[in-house]
């Protein structure tokens, strides 16, 4: 077991993770994998976006830096372009300073990237995202169509207000889903249409306020009823009322306690632990990926193998340790917002390039260090000489400082996963930003003059600003958004679309895992549809299989292992 330096708890080290460390030459870690990830995260400004302007054509541009930061800022197509050349900010490398100092300053001198997008039409304020069309707000998300306000939704069409949600359409609300059509407030459902308030649902059409049903049709709070009654029973409600739907969502808040749960999320997985998996084989605490192999501490790998401490890998990445927004890259370390590096280390924004040290912005280079120009020879007897003066300084097998991030502490990822106040945060030397969300206006309507039932709703309702009930900062209503919500009897939100967010990210389970026994011990499960089976097949004995989960054993939900719930969901 090792300390570790930041939160002095222990961690271990296994033979596995030595064997992948001295593959790719890195020493072991110093840090447990939860600072380790917050160090990443603390580099992901996801969903912070600001008005700026690009340092060289000048037109306006919406970024993900602010004015306010120490850096120029190019728009996709000056700094995709020929018309200024990374390499001209080359410099040597000083053996009297640190190596993290350097790069910060090589960092803020070259230009960055105006935000992480790519293939986008009329979507321009989206980040992480390629390949949508006519989308807004929307973050960390590929291949959608007219879906708002959305955080790492694919392949949706005309959904609104979702969170983790694959081949989604016309839909709201939605956390942990895939395959569904029409589909409303609802958690971990699949292969759904016309189903409301429900949780862990697969292959079912018209079910209201259901959990833990399978290929079932016409159930109002799992209660079979005829077509003709669950409809009459459905149209008691006003949907349209946001009162209506915050008594619902206090119900189905109210029914997870009484749910069944499998001990993840995920399906076609081989010796992997985690959560939220897909078709991943020897994956250790591994999150929200999708096709990777041999790898762990990744979250939002994807078709991958081999990677170790990365949030967002993807695209047949392979030997990478410790990168963030990774794509294509082979045998490269220390990597922040890279695509197609090869045989790079402590790299930033860099594009198709080998060989490559402490480079920033650098583009179908080779044999640079600090942006600057070596031949093979002079380049391979360099790097060494820096590794062992890094190794010196303390620096040499850690990822970026959060400190050197490009970000205030705040606007990041990790604020969501590690919140800070202000002052711990200055107190660890990072930076914060006082005024995300912009400059406050005082609201032209309060929230309790917002109508209550959709129906009631003007369309001169966009040129109001409104208050968030939570955080109290502004937001508006967009014409798409309101036709969306008129369309499908969605009321009003009354808070702004951070509050949303973090609101769903309370409903998922968090990136730790915990040992936990399973719950399965003969008990009667008494919603009228489980079988019980699991606990027939112990003869009504617990069961004895432990397993990792994202579920805290402190936590009040029943999670049975994957035999034990797979005998009871028959």
């Amino acid at each position: 077991m090792k300390i570790c330096t930041q939160c002095q708890k222990q961690f271990e080290v296994t033979s596995a993770d030595r064997e992948f460390y001295a593959k790719v030459k890195v020493p072991e870690p110093t840090l447990c994998p939860d600072c380790r990830y917050q160090r990443r995260i603390a580099y992901r400004n996801e969903r912070n976006l600001y008005q700026n302007k690009c340092g060289l054509c000048k037109k306006a541009i919406i970024s993900i830096f602010s004015v306010d930061k120490p850096y120029t800022v190019y728009c996709g197509d000056c700094w995709f372009s020929d018309k200024w050349n990374p390499l001209s900010y080359g410099r040597e490398f000083d053996f009297s300073r640190p190596f993290f100092e350097q790069f910060k300053e090589l960092q803020q001198a070259v230009p960055q990237l105006y935000a992480f997008v790519s293939n986008n039409v009329n979507s321009v304020y989206t980040n992480g995202s390629q390949d949508n069309k006519d989308c807004y707000l929307l973050f960390v998300s590929d291949h959608n169509e007219n879906t708002h306000y959305s955080y790492s939704v694919f392949d949706c069409r005309d959904v609104v207000d979702s969170i983790d949600s694959t081949k989604v359409e016309l839909s709201y609300e939605l956390s942990g889903c895939s395959n569904c059509y029409h589909c409303f407030y609802s958690i971990d459902c699949h292969n759904c249409n016309d189903v409301y308030f429900s949780v862990d649902c697969t292959g079912c059409s018209n079910c209201f306020g259901c959990s833990n049903l399978r290929n079932k049709s016409f159930y109002f709070f799992n209660e079979q009823l005829s077509p003709d009654e669950y409809r009459k029973r459905v149209a008691e409600y006003r949907l349209g009322s946001y009162g209506t739907i915050q008594k619902l969502l206090a119900k189905r808040k109210g029914s997870l306690g009484s749910a069944l749960y499998r001990y993840y999320h995920g399906i076609n997985n081989h010796d992997s632990t985690g959560d939220y998996l897909k078709l991943t084989k020897n994956a250790k605490r591994c999150f929200e990926s999708n096709g990777i192999e041999d790898s762990a501490f990744l979250t939002h790998g994807y078709q991958s193998k081999d990677c170790y401490d990365g949030y967002v890998i993807v695209d047949r990445s392979e030997l990478c340790y410790e990168g963030v927004s990774v794509i294509g890259a082979y045998n490269s370390q220390f990597l922040f917002f890279n695509a197609g590096a090869t045989d790079c280390r402590y790299c930033a924004s860099i594009r198709y390039s080998k060989n490559c040290f402490g480079c920033v912005g650098v583009r179908q280079a080779e044999f640079c260090i600090f942006n600057k120009q070596y031949s093979e020879k002079e380049y391979r007897e360099l790097v060494p000489r820096i590794i062992e003066h890094m190794k010196k300084t303390g620096e040499y097998g850690e990822y970026f400082p959060i400190a050197n991030s490009p970000f205030a502490y705040n606007e990041t990822a990790a604020q969501e996963y590690y919140p800070l106040t202000k002052e711990a945060a200055t107190a660890r030397g990072l930076q914060w930003k006082d005024d995300i969300g912009g400059t406050p206006q005082q609201p032209t309507l309060q929230i309790t003059a917002i109508p209550d039932d959709i129906k009631d709703v003007k369309d001169t309702i966009v040129n109001e600003i409104f208050g968030c009930e939570s955080c109290g900062k502004n937001y508006r209503i967009v014409a798409q958004e309101l036709g969306f919500y008129m369309r499908e009897n969605v009321p009003l939100p009354r808070k702004c679309f951070n509050c949303r967010h973090l609101d769903r990210l309370t409903i998922r389970n968090p990136r730790k895992l915990w040992k936990r026994k399973c719950n399965c011990g003969g008990a009667v499960s008494g919603n009228g549809i489980r079988k019980n089976t699991a606990a027939h097949a112990h003869g009504a004995s617990p069961c004895p299989n432990e397993f990792e989960t994202t579920y805290s054993p402190d936590r009040p939900e029943t999670v049975y292992c994957e035999q034990c719930y797979q005998s009871e969901m028959a």
